[in-house]
């Protein structure tokens, strides 16, 4: 990043704390003192994240996740990708286990860590966990939706003023 593009982003302040120079305007535009990051983060914040609304959509991906896992459908769907990678030679229970294996943690793909890889796909694939799993999954969403309706609601609404006031930026600032 060039100084005058960090002069921009950051403003006079930080520039001076850097020690490094800086400018006020730009083509005749003037520069916030904080800069464009500062001015956006101002904006932003002048508009309410809704925690409630945040904390809803949260809980949704995460509870959906534990109970989708903890449904008979998606056991069968983990013992049945596990029995097929059992043919190929690994002992995983479900298709998150690998994810914690450190021997497939290295920086490059090891020839082992791929063809566990192509196994794990390939297992997928053949008992459609991937469609099975979404299944249930989405059936607990819609339901947890349901429950948190006027939460995301306004979310919905915090997000779009959001949306407008980014847009507004960028136009004022082109």
């Amino acid at each position: 990043m060039s100084t005058t593009e960090e002069n921009v982003l950051y403003g006079a302040r930080e520039m001076q704390l850097m020690n490094l120079p800086y400018v006020r305007t730009l083509n005749r535009k003037e520069i916030p003192a904080d800069g464009c990051l500062g001015e956006v983060n101002r904006s932003f914040t002048s508009y309410s994240s809704y925690s409630a609304g945040v904390s809803a959509a949260s809980e949704i991906a995460t509870d959906s996740f534990v109970k989708s896992t903890g449904s008979a459908a998606v056991k069968s769907l983990f013992k049945r990708w596990s029995s097929c990678m059992m043919e190929s030679g690994y002992e995983f229970s479900t298709p998150m286990e690998p994810l914690a294996d450190k021997s497939f943690n290295g920086p490059v793909a090891s020839k082992s860590e791929i063809a566990a890889a192509n196994s794990d796909i390939s297992c997928k694939q053949r008992i459609d966990l991937l469609n099975g799993w979404f299944k249930v999954e989405s059936a607990i969403q819609d339901q947890l939706i349901r429950n948190k309706k006027s939460e995301l609601e306004h979310l919905k609404i915090a997000q779009e003023e959001k949306i407008k006031e980014a847009q507004s930026i960028i136009a004022n600032h082109q």
